[in-house]
């Protein structure tokens, strides 16, 4: 393992300086768990992102989906605000999203996109289902990750989800425009649009395109 930048405070978790993944809102590395003896995703939001104001509500929520077991879901290992209040989140670590996946192995067989499908909406009707709903807010192919051994998937970046109830939505715009609802971009916010983002996701694993690639040119 490459020199460590750092660990928590507990010591269970080393952070090492190579980067596995980045965004707009937060950078991954990959790290270590002593406790368990594996590699995982050392997730980092900076203070900024997270919002002062929002912080305690956002580490309760993350804390929450920490709880969270399914198949095909990431799972989230531990999370906390460090010494700078960005925001770390512990995950499983996995192979390559879902988009970068079919750039490097091109267009799947049809019965991969199925299972594929099956595995996500699995993993949305175990979100929604709950007392309190839970939506991604983010639902798109680069938060889909793909293990590497058995080509099977699972829904992550759970970071910016959002706990809902019967009578609330979320007002805040967060997402990926070409995967968003008309809705969402008015800021109203329920489960209902991840359902639309996945048939975007779904459109993308076909076709091998981004959606609206009639305003749009370019491939995948």
């Amino acid at each position: 393992m490459q020199e460590a930048l750092k660990k928590d405070l507990t010591g269970r978790f080393v952070c090492s300086n190579e980067t596995i993944g980045f965004g707009s809102s937060k950078t991954v590395y990959k790290g270590f768990d002593r406790q368990e003896g594996c590699e995982v995703a050392w997730c980092k939001v900076p203070a900024a992102v997270v919002g002062y104001g929002a912080n305690s509500r956002a580490v309760r929520e993350v804390q929450m989906l920490s709880e969270i077991s399914h198949p095909h879901i990431v799972r989230m290992v531990s999370s906390w605000v460090d010494n700078s209040r960005d925001l770390i989140i512990i995950t499983d670590l996995y192979g390559s999203p879902l988009d970068a996946y079919v750039r490097k192995h091109g267009k799947q067989e049809i019965s991969v996109i199925r299972k594929w499908g099956r595995q996500l909406i699995d993993a949305l009707c175990f979100l929604h289902d709950r007392p309190m709903p839970i939506a991604h807010r983010d639902l798109k192919c680069a938060n889909v990750f793909v293990n590497n051994y058995t080509g099977d998937v699972a829904l992550g970046d759970l970071e910016f989800a959002s706990v809902l109830s019967s009578s609330r939505t979320t007002l805040s715009v967060l997402g990926t425009a070409e995967y968003m609802s008309p809705e969402c971009l008015q800021g109203k916010y329920t489960h209902k649009a991840d359902v639309y983002s996945f048939g975007r996701a779904l459109l993308k694993m076909y076709t091998l395109r981004k959606p609206y690639t009639r305003f749009r040119t370019g491939p995948y």
